[in-house]
């Protein structure tokens, strides 16, 4: 059924219909394309592929590029009969190369070029052609865009996709058949116009800086060619690889070249092979390359990445190695404060002892591994904790110098409250300095009784938080006779007694009179503990104990030292 007719008005003006995929050619276009046209009717040959195949097919068969080229020399020899063009161009049957051809020619004796179809592919970009015949469009912009190294590849996709290589360069175009051979001449024409600075080497080329590794492709006839990470890195409109690989079609380098990555974390010891598992790793990454499946700019850290995961053993902060007797140093590239660093030390030792491996994550995610490598993403000594904490935070408590039951309580309470490291284990220092005090004694904190148990907490108090905070006490202390004898023979022993007798009972004041000099004795010995002069030991203090026993009147044996060896 016919559609509606259109209404025009008077004056109105016209309006004009254009195809989709279509554009109004501008000049450049026009006088490329009708340069590139004339070429095809006056030397067709530079836009068709040399065959240098010497394979054999079962008898009776020819090979498929073989028969598009004899059906593209039957066009070839009708290239003047525009007819029998025009007829070619629009069948439905015979080689669709031949039909583009025919398409081609047939646009070559028209006499000017308006109207131009737009070809847009993700990996070739952007062209223009003229739509003249029924043939497929990415045929017809390798036909009439011969002149391109790379687009003219286009019009043999089909017979790439069945197995058939060809490479173009501006010195040939080649079919190589059903395996690749690398022409003579195209790899170095490919990788000399590299955006990108290329040295010659004595066994090929290099991109880049070098010095610390880089990452190799060596292509079949033996040419290697070495990229820096910073080449790499380098921003440009196309990845170098691609650069390599879309000269030739299909655009596969894995069937000319092999991939190796020469680099080794920090660490690493000279001539030690590394584990196959890492080769693998680092195989797989670098044919993703190569088949333009990985981002040029990510691929130097992948490799990285892939490669340290891969080590098996040992300790690796970020790409650095280390054995696991050299904890020490792993720390040091962590960032954090001392005692932070200590605690994650002393993480990774209980890790090393369990034979644990794990990989730890930029934020802190832990996830445990089947092999013993520790594998530390972060780079900072927070991060580390927050993913040891959970099953190792007790214990490094314990070992931080934490007495059992305040390093259980917290361990819990950072669990729940998640406080920065730094300021938590800060928070510890005076805890940590209490149980360290404690281990110079032969006796706890709460380990003694009576007169000397008193006696024994003025000594922790004035070595713990200072002479001030015990004589302090000492004024302070009442209850019976006893208690307050304890605290004058304590001033007294250190000067202290004068003006503070009025806090004091006189019998309290003459019994302690009679204890200053044992209390004397046993601050000397608790110093000379703490100080580490005049070798005094344990023993000298437990002897000082007893000796203040005796003085006060108590009755019985001392408890059994705690501490002492």
């Amino acid at each position: 059924m016919a559609g509606p007719s259109k209404v025009e008005f008077p004056g109105q003006k016209k309006q004009r219909l254009r195809l989709r995929g279509t554009k109004r050619a501008s000049q450049n276009v026009q006088q490329r394309l009708r340069k590139n046209l004339d070429m095809l009717v006056a030397t067709p040959e530079v836009a068709l592929p040399e065959m240098r195949w010497d394979g054999h097919l079962p008898w009776g068969r020819t090979d498929p590029v073989t028969k598009t080229l004899r059906e593209i020399a039957k066009v070839l020899d009708k290239r003047h009969y525009i007819s029998w063009l025009n007829k070619r161009m629009m069948s439905k049957r015979g080689d669709a190369v031949a039909k583009a051809w025919a398409g081609a020619l047939a646009a070559a004796h028209e006499d000017g070029i308006s109207l131009v179809g737009t070809f847009n592919h993700p990996i070739y970009g952007n062209s223009s052609f003229v739509r003249k015949g029924d043939a497929k469009p990415i045929i017809a912009v390798g036909v009439q865009n011969h002149r391109n190294v790379r687009l003219r590849l286009l019009t043999w996709e089909s017979h790439a996709r069945k197995g058939w290589f060809f490479f173009s360069w501006s010195g040939g175009f080649v079919c190589t058949g059903n395996s690749a051979k690398i022409p003579d001449g195209w790899l170095g024409e490919v990788v000399t116009n590299l955006d990108a600075k290329v040295e010659k080497s004595d066994d090929g080329y290099v991109i880049g800086n070098i010095d610390d590794g880089c990452v190799i492709l060596e292509y079949i006839d033996g040419t290697k060619v070495r990229f820096g990470a910073d080449a790499l890195a380098a921003k440009r409109k196309s990845s170098l690889i691609a650069e390599l690989a879309l000269p030739m079609l299909p655009p596969k380098l894995t069937e000319i070249a092999t991939g190796g990555f020469s680099w080794r974390p920090e660490g690493w010891p000279k001539g030690r092979e590394l584990p196959q598992q890492a080769v693998d790793g680092v195989e797989k990454v670098i044919i993703a390359w190569m088949e333009l499946g990985v981002l040029e700019a990510d691929l130097w850290g992948s490799l990285q990445k892939v490669l340290t995961s891969n080590l098996n053993e040992g300790i690796a902060i970020c790409e650095s190695w280390f054995a696991n007797d050299d904890i020490d140093s792993a720390i040091k590239l962590l960032s954090g404060s001392d005692i932070e660093r200590e605690a994650a030390a002393i993480g990774i030792s209980l890790m090393v002892e369990g034979e644990v491996g794990a990989t730890i994550g930029e934020i802190g995610e832990f996830e445990e591994r089947e092999d013993e490598l520790i594998w530390c993403l972060a780079d900072t000594s927070h991060h580390l904790l927050s993913a040891l904490w959970e099953d190792y935070g007790e214990e490094i408590l314990l070992q931080l110098g934490i007495a059992a039951g305040e390093a259980e309580k917290d361990w819990r309470q950072q669990l729940e409250r998640k406080t920065p490291f730094g300021k938590f284990l800060r928070g510890l220092e005076s805890k940590r300095a209490a149980v360290s005090l404690l281990q110079l004694f032969p006796w706890g904190e709460d380990e003694l009784d009576g007169i000397c148990g008193q006696a024994h907490g003025l000594v922790l108090l004035a070595q713990g938080q200072g002479a001030g905070r015990a004589h302090a006490k000492a004024t302070k202390m009442r209850g019976d006779i006893a208690t307050q004898a304890l605290g004058w023979a304590w001033l007294s022993a250190h000067g202290k007694e004068s003006g503070q007798e009025w806090h004091f009972e006189q019998d309290a004041r003459d019994r302690g009179s009679g204890w200053s000099l044992a209390i004397g004795e046993l601050w000397e010995v608790g110093c000379s503990l703490v100080d580490g002069g005049d070798g005094a030991t344990m023993d000298d203090y437990v002897a000082a104990m007893k000796s203040l026993a005796s003085a006060c009147g108590e009755r019985g044996d001392l408890p059994t030292p705690s501490n002492l060896s």
